[in-house]
């Protein structure tokens, strides 16, 4: 079985990139993707109401590139 890894990096005021978070899947669809994203982002908002998502790497993958759509 082929597992997938997603690191999730917050950047600081002076742009140094941390590791904060892994995600290990063996699913790799959209609606895989767009469920475990959407709760991430939801938990960061409860924990601190001025978070958001500023910008997304990938690596090209279509489902990635769909999910965040």
């Amino acid at each position: 079985m082929q597992y997938q890894l997603y690191t999730i990096m917050a950047f600081d005021d002076h742009h140094n990139g941390i590791p904060v978070a892994w995600v290990i899947s063996s699913r790799n669809g959209t609606l895989d993707i767009c469920k475990w994203m959407s709760q991430l982002f939801a938990n960061g908002k409860k924990e601190n109401p001025d978070w958001h998502v500023r910008a997304v790497i990938t690596d090209d993958a279509a489902a990635e590139i769909e999910a965040l759509r």
